[in-house]
């Protein structure tokens, strides 16, 4: 490939990156006892919160962070009241603290290369469990797909390619809501285990 075509997005390198995770531990479920099912669907469970919430609280952190420093200093006092605000937009009432410190000693709020860092997790997690799915349900020919869509990255967008490769449009909420559906499945999976 032409070396300009191995450069790509990061919400494509952590599709990539989220779904053979989510493989490794597809294979794991697949050949555990029950005390190390219960540990790999706690994972699933907690990554399933960390990247639908926890991501989206940086997301809408650091917006309203380059906003308001657009228009000069932010004070300390300004972005603990900007995470708060994050974290009860996302969270609610689900729980009763914060990670104050995050904005200070999470690394991606400090990269100068690649500003809002975070949504790509977000979105490479959700097509990861879009990708999960089809990889299940044995769908044919997923791996030359795959490897068809991975070979796509350095070209097209993720809108293009989730289009070319799967015939899904993911301006439209139907996609994102079984990417999630994929995700919450494994909440039933937890519920049924025997503990």
């Amino acid at each position: 490939m032409p070396s300009i075509q191995t450069e790509f997005p990061m919400s494509l390198a952590e599709i990539a990156s989220t779904f053979n995770e989510a493989v490794l531990r597809e294979y794991i479920k697949k050949n555990a006892d029950e005390n190390l099912l219960f540990d790999i669907l706690w994972q699933e469970l907690k990554s399933a919160a960390n990247f639908m919430l926890h991501i989206s609280v940086r997301y809408s952190f650091e917006t309203d962070f380059i906003k308001a420093r657009s228009k000069g200093l932010v004070t300390p006092q300004e972005a603990k009241e900007m995470i708060k605000n994050a974290w009860q937009k996302w969270y609610g009432d689900s729980t009763q603290d914060m990670e104050e410190f995050l904005p200070y000693f999470k690394l991606h709020f400090y990269k100068t290369d690649q500003y809002i860092y975070n949504y790509p997790y977000t979105v490479g997690y959700l097509i990861s469990q879009f990708l999960i799915e089809k990889f299940r349900s044995k769908e044919p020919n997923f791996f030359e797909i795959y490897k068809s869509f991975l070979r796509d990255t350095g070209k097209m967008s993720v809108d293009d390619i989730i289009k070319k490769h799967f015939d899904k449009d993911i301006k439209n909420s139907e996609f994102w809501f079984e990417c999630i559906d994929g995700a919450l499945g494994y909440v039933e999976e937890f519920k049924g285990l025997d503990k």
